[in-house]
């Protein structure tokens, strides 16, 4: 989150707070990696609407009842979500656990070893 809002707030860095609400949209509507959908997709069940997306209506349809084949897309949907992302969160966890252990160096240091220090 910093970096995002460090890339749009100006030079001095000072106008930070007001660009939290495109950062966190921003954030929110991006695929996330673990889940293999956007936080919106897991939260509500339907991709987000984004400003590009929206049209002025007049009057907004009234609803009144539910459509019944709407509301079992709506149930499928759901039980999709909750069955992909606990998966792929598994996967995720699993692919950085192999990582994790391939980058493992136990090495013996002890105090008064000479050793290399990276300066990033």
């Amino acid at each position: 989150m910093k970096d995002a809002l460090r890339k749009v707030s100006n030079e001095h860095c000072d106008d930070w707070d007001l660009f939290i609400d495109e950062v966190l949209f921003a954030h929110r509507t991006s695929v996330h990696a673990s889940m293999g959908l956007t936080p919106h997709e897991v939260l509500y069940g339907r991709k987000a609407k984004l400003p590009m997306d929206l049209q002025p209506q007049e009057d907004p349809p009234q609803v009144e009842t539910i459509d019944p084949v709407l509301l079992d897309s709506l149930i499928e949907t759901r039980k999709r979500i909750n069955e992909e992302v606990p998966k792929n969160i598994e996967k995720a966890q699993a692919r950085q656990k192999n990582y994790d252990h391939r980058h493992d160096v136990s090495c013996d240091i002890k105090v008064g070893d000479i050793v290399g220090i990276k300066n990033s």
